[in-house]
């Protein structure tokens, strides 16, 4: 499976979005995107810091569900810089050019870059 970060912004936006005070917590789910490769992904965003989720795997066939807990500190930081979709589609689209892949460390540098800029800060 190749990481996708259009869905790993998706999936944090969507962890933002979760009501804390629901008791009920349902499957993280994208529309039209099959749920073992939202858990795969999910199991990417909790190794790299960014989320606190429960992923359900089979020995057959690894993750298949997902269920948010939440964001972390750094996953709220990510999603500050990234949530433009403007600079999002911006920052994917340079450093993809320049680097010819999407590093998650240099897209979050990269966002962070943009960030300050648009505040003024050098």
């Amino acid at each position: 499976m190749k990481r996708d970060m259009d869905l790993i912004r998706q999936l944090l936006l969507a962890g933002e979005a979760d009501d804390p005070l629901s008791e009920a917590s349902d499957p993280l789910a994208i529309p039209g995107v099959d749920a073992r490769i939202v858990a795969r992904h999910v199991e990417l965003l909790v190794e790299a810091g960014l989320m606190q989720a429960n992923v359900i795997s089979t020995d057959q066939t690894g993750p298949v569900l997902a269920v948010f807990d939440r964001l972390t500190w750094s996953g709220h930081e990510f999603l500050d810089t990234a949530r433009n979709d403007t600079v999002w589609r911006r920052s994917l689209a340079v450093v993809g050019e320049k680097a010819g892949t999407v590093s998650f460390e240099v897209l979050k540098l990269f966002l962070f870059a943009q960030a300050k800029a648009a505040i003024g800060i050098p």
